[in-house]
């Protein structure tokens, strides 16, 4: 039976009652050859029947067929969502899997090798990546301002990474993004911005002059690694180059070996970097005291802000962050059509 011919039989038959007898016919099958003239009679019945179903649905039927068709695409939406459910339930059962096996291992580990995680402290790397000349710098257009921006630079070309991937047993654990935070905050004398709503309801960057201020506003320590993670990109996104080496981002075990009791997503290889051993010796006892899937309290750390910066810090990054952000997708769109593309460098003189 044609499909819209099937489909006009069940709206006749949601408005008629009484017994019919449906006999069902081979669709589109008029123009076969070798078959009885009683036979292409029914085919020749069935197309008819079909292109009359076509009109009746289209012209007698409008509502309907639409109701219909709604509720069919309803309903391939919701089997393509719950097909999704289940994919992601086996995908996490899996990963959960394979991260309690490497947990288990790093329990029986971890005690075996304090002395060895004390080394974290004076970790350094003999022939570390270098990183290649900057040509075009956009980072100002990031939604935090050129002041942090310039600080951001500073900080990131501290960095001695190694140049390729290693099994060393430190360079193997990565660095977290807590610890990325910590450090740049030691380093810039500041505690990073974060987002929050002003008294007009728009969501806004805000400079902390000290950790009072912090506390005031509930920060959670887990806000500044993610906030951070997301500088980070619109940052880089903002160069001509890398200008760190391209090691995986993933969840890496640094805050584990040092105490946690979980993983959490950082780079795939551990660098050396700026107060290193300050952000180990503050993180450590700080892990160990707090323990869950989410950091929330901040450890025992503060800066005092000067009243320059703060006052910068507060002009800098002017307009509300939807704005702000969008303005610096855009760079980043803008900049990713140069690197494909790169202008040729002006030469004056003679060769």
């Amino acid at each position: 039976m044609a499909p819209h011919f099937d489909l006009l039989v069940r709206l006749w038959t949601s408005w008629h009652l009484g017994h019919r007898v449906f006999h069902k016919i081979k669709a589109h099958a008029e123009h076969e050859h070798g078959i009885s003239h009683l036979q292409l009679y029914r085919h020749l019945g069935n197309k008819l029947a079909n292109d009359s179903a076509i009109d009746a649905c289209a012209n007698l039927f409008p509502g309907v067929v639409a109701t219909l068709e709604e509720a069919c695409m309803n309903q391939k939406e919701q089997q393509k969502h719950l097909t999704n459910l289940f994919s992601f339930h086996l995908e996490a059962q899996k990963r959960m899997a394979i991260l309690q096996q490497e947990a288990t291992k790093e329990e029986a580990l971890a005690p075996l090798n304090v002395d060895r995680w004390e080394a974290m402290k004076q970790y350094d790397i003999s022939d570390p990546w270098i990183p290649p000349a900057i040509q075009l710098n956009w980072t100002r257009h990031t939604a935090w301002g050129n002041h942090i921006s310039r600080l951001m630079l500073a900080w990131m070309l501290q960095f001695r990474w190694p140049k390729h991937e290693t099994d060393e047993e430190i360079a193997a654990v990565g660095i977290s993004w807590y610890e990325l935070v910590l450090s740049f905050m030691k380093f810039s004398g500041m505690f990073f911005p974060l987002r929050r709503i002003d008294s007009k309801g728009r969501e806004i960057l805000i400079p902390f002059k000290n950790r009072q201020e912090v506390d005031a506003y509930n920060c959670k320590f887990s806000e500044f690694a993610n906030t951070f993670a997301i500088y980070y990109l619109q940052f880089t996104g903002l160069l001509s180059v890398a200008i760190w080496p391209n090691f995986d981002r993933k969840l890496v075990k640094s805050v584990f070996v040092q105490g946690a009791q979980i993983f959490t997503s950082g780079f795939s290889h551990r660098p050396a970097f700026p107060h290193q051993a300050w952000v180990y010796t503050t993180l450590k006892p700080f892990l160990k005291a707090n323990t869950g899937t989410a950091f929330t309290a901040l450890p025992e750390v503060d800066w005092q802000m000067t009243a320059q910066d703060y006052k910068t810090l507060q002009t800098d990054p002017q307009g509300d962050w939807k704005s702000r952000s969008m303005a610096a997708r855009r760079q980043m769109k803008a900049m990713r059509k140069w690197r494909e593309q790169p202008m040729e460098r002006i030469h004056f003189g003679s060769n």
